[in-house]
């Protein structure tokens, strides 16, 4: 196909779809490749804040160290003792993983990426160049963003995944698509990407952000206006569509009792602070007068 398009997907159920045993192997598989990069060493030493590699385990320590067999053999009693009560009755899970414990998010991430893994090493292996179409498909955990494949991953993807991996295409259309917390179009040769909020597409009031009528310090939620400043204007690519999320902002804000002479000098001092980046990201010098509603 012509010009460029984008396409987005989703694993439908993944958390509770994932066969245990599965994960087990591919977690496994995981843990025995991250020991061979570090060859080296023995344990992963974990601290209350971080996690570093060690080549051994001091006697007397306080400090947790674990090998790949202790995390193995870690992820085997978590999954072996999944039970949710009730009405009086035990049920034990023997399929999927509890949304609500820590590691979750980070066992589905694993889980998909040694499917990936595999498959992308085969590739390289045998030279194929299909490799280069999947330069430009991401995941973020369950959520796919594909790029300018002419539909090459949707021919490709049950060879990746297993069949219980199900995904499902729930873009608009091959030129607008949602991902994430960024809401993207294709228009001719260029993607023109914005903030997006799912919120704003319900059909009722979200409340959000600080409200000055409540008792809040009101120098820290004017700092989170500051912030949000910077978080669009991370999500945008373009200036025009950069002022107008900010003018939304300051709508929503202006009605929660922000003062919104006050508002134009955290305005300022952004342009101020980010003078050169935004030179270099818009191609254009930015005013505060561009920002009234």
């Amino acid at each position: 196909s012509s010009g460029i398009n984008a396409e987005y997907g989703d694993f439908s159920r993944l958390y509770t779809n994932i066969p245990h045993d599965l994960l087990r192997d591919n977690i496994k598989f995981a843990v025995e490749e991250a020991f061979k990069v570090k060859a080296d060493m023995n344990f992963i030493k974990v601290n209350k804040k971080s996690a570093t590699w060690a080549k051994s385990k001091p006697k007397n320590t306080k400090v947790t160290y674990l090998s790949g067999t202790d995390i193995y053999e870690m992820l085997g009693y978590l999954l072996d003792n999944i039970y949710v009560k009730y009405r009086g009755n035990l049920f034990r899970q023997i399929i999927g993983v509890p949304m609500g414990t820590d590691c979750a998010p980070d066992l589905a991430n694993l889980f998909l990426f040694v499917f990936e893994y595999k498959y992308v090493m085969n590739l390289i292996s045998t030279g194929d160049s299909d490799m280069r179409l999947l330069r430009f498909v991401y995941r973020y955990i369950d959520d796919l963003l594909i790029l300018n494949d002419n539909g090459n991953f949707a021919n490709i993807y049950t060879d990746i995944y297993p069949n219980v991996m199900e995904l499902k295409s729930t873009g608009s259309s091959a030129q607008h698509v949602s991902f994430l917390d960024m809401d993207i179009k294709a228009l001719g040769n260029k993607f023109k990407y914005t903030l997006y909020d799912k919120r704003n597409d319900f059909d009722f009031k979200v409340i959000s952000l600080p409200n000055l009528g409540g008792n809040i310090p009101v120098n820290q939620a004017y700092g989170t206006f500051y912030s949000q400043i910077v978080r669009i204007f991370n999500a945008n690519n373009t200036a025009d569509l950069f002022i107008d999320n900010i003018k939304t902002l300051i709508d929503k804000l202006c009605k929660q009792g922000f003062n919104r002479r006050i508002l134009f000098v955290y305005i300022d001092r952004f342009i101020r602070s980010y003078r050169f980046k935004i030179i270099t990201k818009f191609w254009k010098i930015l005013h505060s007068h561009m920002f009234v509603v």
